[in-house]
């Protein structure tokens, strides 16, 4: 019975590991669609996104798990013999378990990280601040780029993200329904044992996954392929909103949804209610009975006993207040910061220099260079510098003495605050 535990067990390791690799072997490097990439948008590809990520190789091997445990047992027990009970020590002081466990989680690392992916690769490179960014196609498949970063990955990536699955050997007392067992063969004294568990909870898309989708992005300007109509995109413009549109929209997004398209079809109310969260459980029996004082064999005995166990509830029917909460954070992200970025302009500072030390002064749109040299020099600074701030940089002109008249004017490199 051993043997055949363990033959199940190479070729599921192996066909899962073959699968994996396979899979590694038909995805090349993404192919943007860069050739349309310019100084005012940047693409991201399939190829950017794997360049952070584990290879397929490496996903296999992150998503084993081996654990030992020993369980201590009772210094004294009762055993049956000639008809007899009496009190001796236990024979085995410590119970041995060997179980190893694959979470299949690992292979698909997309399902819950992609936005922040997206956002650190854009992040990674100070001249793309005012860039827009387009995600290659094969990331996102007929939908909008929102809704991509948002689901995360395909359906049936999602779907066995929930799995996960253990096999076990767990030592057995030599002390079987009170009989000392003696010339315990190794067949029996370990017994296998295997789990299978389903949780449907990243099968759907949520309020949460929405949140996080959007606040990876805060301030970036993401390209869509498509008229955005759904009222949570039109948040973005959208300035006479009343509070019931609002609140509808709040609403509608706390809900789940297999994909995340803007509208839940009626196939994901049933999953929701129908799809349970499962476990299942095989233990190995041991194959012996007892009869009139001594254990026998017992062919007719089942290999395993199986337990099998099924929850449903109304969990991703009824959005909870947390889902409501996480819609409403998602809602007001989204619709900040494209309003308040293109109001918003680089600003102007001047730079003095004086030996090791610098003084950087915002200024207004009107100083000119000329008036930061005359800065520079009552601040008694050798030198002065041009500079334009943004987000996460600051661009600076090379320096000029602030003691002479300003012959050429060394400017920023990108001049984004335009200094005259």
């Amino acid at each position: 019975m051993k043997s055949h535990w363990t033959t199940q067990i190479a070729a599921i390791t192996a066909s899962v590991y073959l699968s994996c690799i396979g899979v590694s072997a038909q995805s090349g490097p993404g192919v943007q669609d860069g050739q349309d990439c310019d100084r005012t948008v940047f693409c991201i590809g399939k190829a950017d996104i794997e360049s952070l990520e584990p290879t397929r190789s490496e996903r296999f091997w992150r998503a084993w798990q081996y654990q030992y445990q020993f369980s201590e047992q009772p210094a004294l027990t009762v055993v049956t013999a000639n008809g007899t009970s009496e009190v001796i020590a236990n024979p085995e002081k410590y119970l041995n378990q060997h179980t190893l466990s694959f979470q299949f989680s690992e292979l698909f690392p997309n399902v819950s990280s992609l936005a922040t992916v997206v956002a650190a690769i854009y992040n990674s490179d100070p001249n793309n601040a005012k860039k827009t960014v387009r995600l290659d196609s094969q990331l996102c498949r007929g939908s909008s780029a929102i809704e991509c970063l948002a689901s995360g990955g395909k359906f049936w990536e999602r779907f066995l993200s929930g799995v996960s699955g253990n096999v076990s050997l767990s030592e057995r007392d030599e002390i079987q329904q009170g009989i000392l067992l003696t010339n315990f063969p190794s067949s029996l004294h370990y017994g296998p044992a295997g789990e299978i568990d389903f949780d449907p909870a990243s099968l759907f898309v949520t309020a949460a996954s929405w949140k996080t989708a959007v606040a990876s992005l805060k301030g970036i300007t993401v390209e869509t392929n498509r008229e955005e109509t759904d009222c949570f995109m039109k948040a973005a413009t959208a300035t006479d909103q009343s509070p019931k549109e609002r609140q509808n929209c709040v609403n509608k997004f706390a809900r789940p949804r297999f994909s995340a398209s803007m509208e839940q079809g009626r196939w994901t109310r049933f999953g929701a209610l129908l799809i349970p969260k499962f476990q299942f459980k095989a233990i190995s029996q041991f194959d012996f009975i007892k009869n009139g004082g001594a254990l026998v064999s017992e062919p007719g005995l089942q290999r395993s006993l199986k337990n099998y166990m099924f929850i449903w509830d109304l969990k991703r029917v009824i959005p909870s207040t947390a889902d409501r909460v996480a819609a409403l954070a998602a809602y007001r992200s989204y619709s900040m910061p494209k309003t308040q970025a293109a109001s918003v302009a680089q600003p102007k500072l001047c730079v003095t220099i004086s030996g090791s030390s610098r003084g950087y002064v915002p200024v207004g749109d009107n100083f000119t260079a000329d008036g930061c040299r005359m800065l520079a020099m009552n601040a008694r600074a050798g030198s002065f510098a041009l500079a334009c701030a943004a987000a996460n940089s600051i661009a600076i002109g090379d320096p000029s003495p602030s003691g002479e008249p300003i012959g050429e004017v060394h400017l920023p490199e990108s001049n984004t605050c335009s200094w005259n």
